[in-house]
């Protein structure tokens, strides 16, 4: 409960405390940012490349890789893939946004693993599957003179269309996935 609180403080509060963010996006044309998080059950790291259509508004196209390995004692799980999405940013107050996207999801998930001859740890059963989908995020980004720190506080994405899926786990895709906690470091100019 406590850090729901502290969530909606800061969600409160930053925003005034950086009122000079929607200034410094004024006579920017690019950002270019490397990012961290949860998206679609794995771990992303990745990059994106944002044009300012005005301060208020970017518009970006985002690549990411995806990783992941769940492991409990029931259960072992491996994500790997690449994730696209063409996203705009509607910044309406100084730092708060919304972003609705598309995106182009291309992943592999492992729910089975063995050890092959040379003691290597090799998953055994694997689904492989290519969507494509909208999403809707919200989160704050903070800007200074050329550095820009944002967080993507929360995203919720839902497919559209299966391009191909392949594998014994095709019925255990989920058409609605979340993403929380992206965190971006980027350079505007």
């Amino acid at each position: 409960m406590s850090l729901v609180r502290f969530f909606l403080i800061c969600m409160l509060i930053l925003p005034s405390a950086f009122a000079f963010s929607q200034k410094n996006r004024e006579g920017k044309k690019y950002i270019v940012t490397l990012q961290t998080g949860v998206n679609f059950g794995a771990n992303t790291k990745g990059a994106s490349f944002g044009y300012f259509i005005n301060k208020k508004s970017i518009l970006s196209l985002e690549f990411s890789a995806l990783e992941g390995r769940s492991n409990d004692d029931d259960f072992e799980e491996e994500d790997n893939g690449q994730l696209y999405l063409l996203s705009y940013q509607f910044i309406p107050s100084s730092t708060f946004y919304i972003s609705p996207s598309l995106y182009y999801l291309n992943q592999v998930k492992a729910d089975d693993f063995d050890f092959n001859a040379d003691f290597e740890y090799r998953p055994t059963n694997k689904t492989h599957y290519t969507t494509l989908g909208i999403g809707f995020r919200i989160g704050n980004q903070w800007d200074w003179d050329n550095f820009s720190l944002a967080c993507d506080w929360a995203g919720i994405f839902r497919e559209i269309s299966v391009i191909e899926e392949d594998g014994p786990g095709v019925d255990d895709r989920y058409p609605i996935n979340i993403s929380f906690l992206n965190l971006r470091l980027g350079y505007s100019f």
